[in-house]
């Protein structure tokens, strides 16, 4: 899922009680339902295929598949009108969508076969590039601190993100330059999703069989703050976790 840059709804796939799967907008406090497109995260890693909303909130960047497409790729769906355009054309399965601060392009995952790799392609469509990953190394989940200048994302050189066991989370520039690791995983606890504090001075992220922690950026400081999964900023002083458990 992914709130709106506003705090006021939020967007998630899903499938209510009709039955019908696709991409759902909804107020903050679970009134005002409505599906928006038609899809759901790719089938490869439907925990890394979260949608994305552009900086003005008027559109929502998120992955489905075409019409006899064998891969996942990513559309961005217009709230208002519900035109819908395809972003990228991959030849193999992609997830993960955010939008740039100045909401001209789009970064996400793809898988590729000699490693995981973080990519930006113009929200337009068009040719992609690289960030981090690939050439023997994974890199996935990856979010934009929100001055743009920084990218988040969990990170592996120990032999694959298959099962997410090993992975680290890693920072780099915004143009993939600089890239670090900042706090290790390692064993079962590896890193999964991460997401910026809108002041741009903390990361929350959640550690596999562990649980949401916080991370202040400037002091590498961690605090556990809950046993559930999915960390995500609502505001500088609140967290939306998502429980796995019975309600």
């Amino acid at each position: 899922y992914a709130i709106s840059p506003d705090g006021s709804e939020v967007a998630y796939y899903g499938r209510p009680e009709d039955g019908r799967k696709g991409l759902f907008v909804a107020h903050l406090d679970g009134t005002q339902v409505r599906l928006i497109a038609d899809g759901q995260p790719t089938q490869c890693c439907p925990h890394q295929g979260s949608p994305g909303w552009s900086p003005d909130g008027t559109k929502i960047a998120y992955v489905s598949r075409s019409d006899g497409d064998r891969n996942s790729n990513i559309f961005v769906v217009d709230i208002e009108s519900g035109e819908t355009t395809q972003a990228t054309f991959e030849t193999v399965d992609v997830s993960g969508t955010q939008f740039t601060p100045d909401g001209s392009s789009i970064i996400y995952t793809a898988y590729w076969p000699d490693g995981y790799q973080v990519r930006i392609v113009p929200v337009t469509g068009g040719e992609s590039s690289r960030l981090v990953g690939g050439h023997g190394s994974d890199a996935s989940n990856a979010v934009l601190s929100p001055d743009g200048s920084l990218v988040s994302y969990a990170c592996d050189t120990h032999g694959g993100l298959e099962y997410d066991l090993d992975a680290d989370l890693c920072l780099a520039n915004a143009d993939g330059s600089d890239p670090r690791v900042i706090v290790p995983g390692g064993g079962s606890f590896g890193i999964l999703t991460v997401s910026w504090s809108p002041d741009g001075s903390r990361l929350a992220f959640w550690r596999l069989l562990s649980g949401a922690y916080i991370l202040d950026v400037a002091t590498g400081e961690e605090t556990r703050v809950a046993n559930e999964a999915w960390p995500w900023w609502v505001d500088d002083h609140t967290l939306i976790i998502e429980n796995f458990g019975p309600p």
